[in-house]
């Protein structure tokens, strides 16, 4: 018959692990490698990239709409003015 010191340790050692078991409806911890760690920041990386890409182009789409619109208004501009061509031109490029 086992000793009434030896019951209560498998006792205490039951009930350290009961209350984790109990608990357990997380998914369990596993060893996580350094090359997992790379691939999902490449993967992270990848996909951060892409959306500053997508966010890149609609920028330059902008940028282009406010040139289009500011030759626009030049030319409006132009032909609203009373000066010449030639001194518009010696105006915006001095010699």
């Amino acid at each position: 018959m086992p000793s009434a010191t030896l019951l209560s340790d498998r006792h205490r050692i039951l009930l350290s692990i009961e209350p984790w078991n109990k608990h357990s409806k997380t998914k369990t911890r596993r060893v996580i490698t350094i090359e997992e760690k790379i691939e999902r920041q490449s993967a992270e990386v990848a996909k951060v990239k892409k959306k500053y890409d997508e966010e890149l182009d609609k920028l330059n789409i902008i940028l282009e709409k406010k040139k289009e619109m500011e030759s626009k208004e030049l030319l409006e501009a132009f032909s609203m003015s009373s000066r010449t061509y030639t001194e518009i031109m010696n105006f915006l490029n001095p010699k």
